[in-house]
């Protein structure tokens, strides 16, 4: 079992700083990332990472427009050769903010708010906090050779993409490790995490209930939460997760229970980027209300997710480039929560 700590901080953008250190730690990464809807209902996605790969660059994971399908990546708003996978970044510190800004990127971030634009202005975000800084402390242990902090900040978005005014969730996540360390030398992936959901109802009353859940490596009993609800966060460890998949293994359906008091069903809708990223909408809650809209993003990492980290690694250390994920997974399904090729 994994020895862990959840606790709420309150905002300030000074949290955002590469220089910040909370229990003498550094930070190994930042990453902001939106699900959002237009008139028509098409969802889209994008996920930054700053310092994704080292201390100066910053990591384009994609801009996707959903197309409501399983198995398969869904086609890219802005391609990859007109908005560059990593570019480098500098980083301004103000009285009420602080700004991280590529070639291709800008991302401004205060206390409570972000603004956030891609690829000249094509996509537009800016967001509102609701609730507290939901943290995460996992001390160096037998299951965690380097300890963590991890904050997660989670928002209301709005803005536009290509024009088309768009709204839904966003959150943003800040992870500390042993100076000197990346997130892949870290092992957040390979050690603690597997598997990850958030999401955002609004009721026909007009109110907002949301948050996100972990579920970590088998042996962890890693169960941290943040849930916002009536305008007040709360974090917990006593959430449960159960999943559908296809044939391929794509997560098409899951219910998340937070103890006795609530249980959500989310009715996936279709995939991102095959198999660590789907999408859609909360179909029943035991709350008791009326859902008038709602946003989910669900995240999964296979066991064996770092072998195929190491095969990028390895590719890009040889071509000088990382390569395609989907071209690298081509034929391949989940089975008993690994990637595999049949044959």
């Amino acid at each position: 079992m994994l020895r862990y700590a959840t606790y709420l901080e309150k905002p300030h953008h000074e949290q955002f700083s590469l220089g910040a250190d909370p229990r003498g730690l550094s930070s190994v990464l930042l990453s902001c990332w939106f699900v959002v809807t237009d008139a028509q209902g098409t969802t889209y996605n994008m996920m930054r990472g700053i310092q994704a790969e080292d201390m100066r660059s910053s990591l384009n994971f994609g801009s996707y427009r959903g197309t409501d399908e399983f198995d398969r990546n869904a086609p890219a708003v802005v391609p990859f050769r007109e908005h560059p996978v990593v570019e480098r970044f500098l980083t301004r510190s103000g009285p009420e903010s602080i700004t991280y800004e590529g070639k291709g990127f800008r991302l401004e971030l205060g206390d409570r708010t972000a603004d956030w634009t891609e690829a000249g202005g094509r996509i537009r975000i800016t967001t509102e906090l609701l609730g507290d800084v939901s943290s995460l402390y996992v001390p160096e242990q037998d299951l965690s050779p380097h300890p963590f902090v991890f904050r997660s900040y989670f928002a209301k978005a709005t803005g536009t993409i290509d024009g088309e005014p768009v709204e839904g969730l966003w959150q943003m996540d800040t992870i500390f490790s042993r100076p000197g360390l990346n997130l892949r030398e870290a092992g957040w992936v390979d050690h603690v995490y597997q598997y990850w959901l958030n999401w955002l109802v609004e009721y026909e009353d007009g109110t907002l209930e949301g948050g996100h859940v972990f579920r970590g490596m088998p042996g962890t009993d890693f169960t941290p939460a943040h849930h916002f609800v009536d305008g007040r966060s709360t974090v917990r460890h006593d959430a449960t997760m159960t999943f559908h998949r296809t044939d391929r293994g794509s997560i098409d359906a899951i219910t998340l229970s937070l103890g006795d008091d609530l249980t959500v069903e989310f009715a996936q809708r279709g995939s991102f980027d095959w198999p660590a990223h789907t999408y859609g909408e909360v179909a029943s809650t035991t709350r008791g209300k009326t859902v008038a809209r709602s946003w989910n993003y669900m995240e999964t990492f296979a066991v064996n997710w770092g072998d195929i980290e190491a095969l990028g690694l390895a590719h890009q250390k040889v071509h000088g480039r990382f390569p395609s994920l989907q071209k690298l997974l081509e034929g391949a399904v989940v089975r008993d929560e690994h990637i595999v090729w049949p044959g």
